[in-house]
């Protein structure tokens, strides 16, 4: 055979061995939004199949079905049931069990500062006010309130007649983690869910996830630019929901121990594995003096954050030594 012979079938191997392995590694993207846990949430996944927009969809529609179900103001939802009906036990499944023995769990490391038990201390708050509740409804709340009333197994929950939980500080955290495990093993390989501000990124990208922090005090500034590989960033303010009464602000997050909002940090950054770790502990320390939430969050594996506050009307921060790799050009 000639050698001109020998070079084009040479050529022509090496052409179809380019096309298989083009072929093998082709990768499908899909991004789409939808309204859920009363936000915006934006699914955008990639997968060498090329069905990759019915694996978002078929996540969108496993999170509406977990959004039913931890949601604290669908009545006919199963914590709806929980916290309104006549029942002073029920029975609950592994997943109900695996995030209240999460919930469980950060109580007791934060000295009962968190705690999803104050449903009824909530609601006093919300609902639109605009001045604080009457000191004898705080009261009657706070008898509704302590994670110490509740009995937990494996199988069953027991809780006063009356306490409400409310797991908004936590649950979506654990949809949006629950959602990912899905999207995997439905065939995506890389990825991205943000949740209104609850952001988990998984698998290979070509360049990180920029994401801004916004200035508690100017929302149209960003305070910290961070750049997210993989795992999750959640932020918690006390911007987010509030009102103003007598020169005084009053924001969502509340003490179950004096039945008031909290007013020790204006901003909590975390970063972690996954968005359950980041939701819970965001929430965690905004409960907490800046010096014991800094501490927390190092007492945690693989875990960051950056918490602000005033020092004599200045914004000040405290950050974990870990938050470096995430700041934009490591600065």
């Amino acid at each position: 055979m000639k050698k001109r012979n020998i070079l084009n079938i040479a050529i022509i191997i090496a052409l179809f061995a380019i096309g298989v392995y083009r072929y093998r590694n082709q990768t499908f993207t899909d991004s789409k939004t939808r309204i859920l846990m009363g936000t915006f949430v934006e699914i955008t996944l990639t997968s060498k199949q090329n069905d990759v927009s019915d694996i978002v969809d078929q996540t969108f529609d496993l999170m509406e079905k977990y959004d039913k179900k931890f949601s604290y103001y669908n009545r006919e939802g199963e914590l709806g049931l929980m916290n309104y009906g006549n029942e002073n036990e029920f029975v609950i499944d592994d997943e109900y069990h695996e995030i209240l023995s999460i919930a469980k769990k950060y109580h007791q490391l934060t000295d009962g500062m968190y705690d999803v038990t104050i449903g009824v201390l909530s609601d006093l708050w919300g609902g639109g006010r605009t001045y604080p509740p009457p000191a004898d409804s705080i009261a009657a709340a706070l008898e509704l309130t302590g994670f110490s009333k509740l009995s937990l197994s494996k199988t069953t929950l027991s809780k006063p007649q009356g306490m409400r939980l409310n797991l908004g500080s936590i649950a979506k955290g654990y949809i949006v983690d629950k959602c990912i495990e899905y999207a995997i093993e439905s065939g995506a390989e890389a990825g991205i869910i943000n949740a209104g501000g609850d952001i988990r990124v998984f698998g290979e990208h070509k360049k990180p996830l920029k994401i801004g922090v916004q200035h508690p005090r100017s929302p149209s500034e960003m305070i910290e630019v961070l750049e997210l590989d993989t795992g999750s960033v959640v932020t918690s303010g006390d911007y987010e929901r509030y009102f103003e009464y007598e020169g005084k602000k009053y924001h969502h997050i509340i003490s179950p121990k004096d039945g008031y909002p909290v007013d020790y940090i204006i901003s909590a950054t975390i970063l972690a594995p996954d968005a359950t770790l980041a939701d819970v502990i965001s929430t965690s320390v905004f409960l907490l003096p800046p010096e014991k939430g800094i501490e927390l969050i190092k007492s945690v594996n693989n875990v960051d954050g950056i918490l602000f506050y005033y020092i004599d009307d200045e914004i000040v921060s405290l950050r974990t030594e870990g938050i470096k790799k995430y700041i934009r050009n490591g600065e």
